[in-house]
């Protein structure tokens, strides 16, 4: 819910809590949390959580697009 009404820092609040409970028990907690911190433009978070979440999933269906992404940001650091 936080998501849909765009309060984002609220949904990545949320997600924390999860992971915080069991960290590797809801794998997809860390694709959220990275999508929403490049909505914040944290993009150092986003690679982190990205690669959290491939790291958990690694034969996931949306790897492909996953590693993409984490490509994306590192562009956008210059890295």
């Amino acid at each position: 819910a936080a998501t849909q009404e765009k309060n984002y820092q609220k949904a990545i609040e949320l997600y924390n809590k999860t992971i915080e409970l069991d960290p590797i028990i809801y794998p997809a907690a860390y694709s959220n949390l990275a999508l929403l911190s490049a909505q914040l433009i944290d993009f150092n978070a986003a690679i982190y959580c990205m690669k959290k979440y491939l790291m958990l999933v690694p034969e996931a269906e949306d790897a492909r697009s996953a590693q993409d992404k984490i490509y994306e940001w590192e562009m956008k650091l210059g890295k």
